[in-house]
């Protein structure tokens, strides 16, 4: 797992790195944790790193941390952002960018144990599978590659962006095993991957991979609600 500091001062970096690693080492089993504090105006460096560390004020006339999150964020939509700075009041700006987290410099040793547990639950719900009897073998997939689970008589049906298995199940049964990762019923027939959703319309919902599903009156209460939660607390 690879983490990467942007911030061009010195000074915090030397009291942070530390922080950062301790984070990573409890977390990871293998990780390394680099630095930027120069140069920031070339993205390509930047594009294969797992969690990024950003102060918003970088001292450059050319970019800010905001622009960077975004580009990095529309190249590698994978990437965890945290912003770090000592201006809170910038926080709803840096929503734009869906963020995981607002590390202040006054108060990293608080706000890192918090991003701790946020990270955890990111990678335990990433690396979460689902075993089920496909075609006559076992078949382990990630949790998080399912898009939506549609029932067919007494069957359920998982679609993914390259798949779709279909096994024998029901949704009751099927919803158990998704511990980590949010599926929300939006009609008799579907549930979705609430992260996966990109639009929430009047009668449908837009998902990845250019998939529109129905949405039934009775669930659209409950189907907002959950699209609010997770944009406030998943990435």
């Amino acid at each position: 797992m690879k983490a990467l500091i942007i911030d061009d001062d010195d000074f915090f970096i030397k009291q942070f790195v530390p922080q950062v690693e301790l984070l990573m080492q409890t977390t990871f089993k293998e990780y390394t944790v680099d630095i930027i504090n120069e140069n920031f105006t070339s993205i390509k460096r930047l594009l294969d790193y797992d969690i990024i560390f950003l102060d918003i004020d970088l001292s450059n006339e050319y970019v800010n941390g905001l622009r960077i999150a975004t580009n990095i964020k529309e190249r590698n939509e994978n990437a965890l952002v945290i912003f770090v700075s000592n201006r809170v009041g910038l926080v709803h700006r840096t929503l734009a960018v869906q963020p995981t987290y607002f590390i202040r410099k006054n108060n990293t040793l608080k706000d890192m144990e918090v991003l701790t547990i946020i990270i955890n639950r990111i990678f335990k719900r990433r690396l979460d599978t689902i075993l089920f009897e496909y075609m006559g073998r076992k078949t382990s997939l990630k949790v998080s590659e399912i898009i939506y689970a549609e029932s067919l008589g007494h069957n359920v049906i998982l679609h993914t962006i390259d798949n779709t298995y279909e096994f024998r199940s029901n949704f009751q049964s099927l919803l158990k095993k998704f511990d980590h990762v949010k599926f929300t019923r939006i009609h008799k027939s579907y549930v979705i991957n609430i992260n996966k959703v990109l639009e929430i319309r009047k009668n449908d919902i837009c998902l990845e991979n250019n998939i529109i599903l129905p949405i039934g009156r009775k669930y659209k209460a409950t189907v907002l609600d959950d699209y609010k939660e997770s944009l406030l607390y998943d990435i």
